[in-house]
């Protein structure tokens, strides 16, 4: 048996890896769970996460049964007892749009995004068209103008193979953190469940889904006492860290938070956000993602997710993230 073809805990025993580092390799580098779009993708996935996971202590299950179109969550530990409940999306985004990544945002959605570029785009091929028929001649702009209708459809029907920041990057957070909590805080990996969410890119069904089953089955007042910490695109090309909620119980979850690691992470309330921690209005539910700048306050640029451009992971913006919640998991649980 080749080295590769073991689990990923059972790997490099003579050059270890750290856990983000050999989850990069296998998640990012590896295309074989690159893309995790397909329900059999999406089993072998759970496999590979759940090896790691049983080796740390924890008993973990797919909530459901990876049918297309409906949510399939991969969770670990006990979702309804749980106080504190760390979350990702594992799906990934279908296109790669060959847009100007400045018009995509992390408030208003693909939908939105998809509407302005191609009003952008097909206007300079219209500029260009004119100006060609005008200096040119009539079939030469016709020409033009076919080409670009051509190049603004097809870069969003293009499969996109990379989706390393959306959403390996938390993915690989959640793996880094159930580690560090089973070697340094083992009495409180019961209190603790982690939630890989599905179908997060069709419209937060995963993190819907979830929410309606935990707020049927408990009680309003244990339920209330939940808390969520959700990773979303932790580890692209944008640096500036930020952390949302549309929750007063969220907003201060996120400040003390910062108190407690000694982080200066931007906190934000916006009900905006196409995040997994939006459906979770009840309870004290956040959600880190990193932005490149704000145009204003409704409106931040994210340079690289839902684009061919993710292809780059950046893994210490995710150890200093997850470092941050560590240090804070204590001080939660008094």
């Amino acid at each position: 048996m080749s080295n590769d073809s073991l689990p990923l805990d059972a790997r490099e025993i003579d050059a270890p890896l750290s856990v983000i580092d050999r989850a990069h390799r296998d998640l990012c580098l590896d295309e074989k769970f690159r893309v995790r779009r397909e329900s059999a993708v999406k089993r072998a996935f759970f496999d590979y996460i759940n090896g790691f996971f049983s080796a740390r202590g924890y008993v973990g299950r797919p909530d459901g049964d990876f049918t297309p179109k409906k949510p399939t969550n991969l969770i670990f530990g006990d979702e309804k007892s749980a106080d504190i409940l760390l979350t990702a999306h594992y799906d990934t985004c279908m296109n790669g749009s060959s847009v100007p990544s400045f018009f995509v945002t992390n408030t208003v959605g693909i939908v939105a995004d998809v509407i302005i570029a191609l009003f952008f785009l097909l206007g300079v091929a219209i500029a260009g068209t004119v100006l060609l028929a005008i200096f040119t001649t009539w079939y030469f702009a016709l020409i033009y103008f076919l080409a670009g209708v051509f190049w603004v459809t097809t870069g969003f029907v293009r499969v996109n193979k990379h989706n390393f920041n959306d959403n390996t990057s938390g993915c690989i957070a959640l793996l880094e953190l159930a580690d560090r909590i089973a070697s340094d805080f083992p009495e409180l990996k019961d209190r603790i469940a982690f939630v890989f969410m599905d179908l997060e890119e069709s419209h937060l069904n995963g993190s819907k889904f979830l929410h309606k089953k935990l707020s049927a089955e408990l009680p309003p007042e244990a339920y209330a006492t939940k808390k969520l910490i959700n990773f979303d695109c932790i580890g692209g090309r944008d640096k500036i860290k930020t952390v949302y909620s549309n929750s007063d119980g969220g907003i201060e979850l996120a400040k003390r938070i910062n108190a407690a690691a000694g982080t200066d992470i931007k906190v934000y309330r916006s009900p905006l956000i196409a995040t997994d921690s939006m459906p979770f209005k009840d309870i004290a539910a956040i959600s880190y993602m990193s932005v490149s700048s704000f145009i204003f306050k409704e409106l931040t640029v994210m340079k690289d997710i839902h684009s061919n451009r993710d292809n780059l992971l950046d893994t210490q913006m995710i150890r200093e993230y997850v470092s941050a919640v560590i240090a804070a998991l204590p001080a939660e649980f008094n």
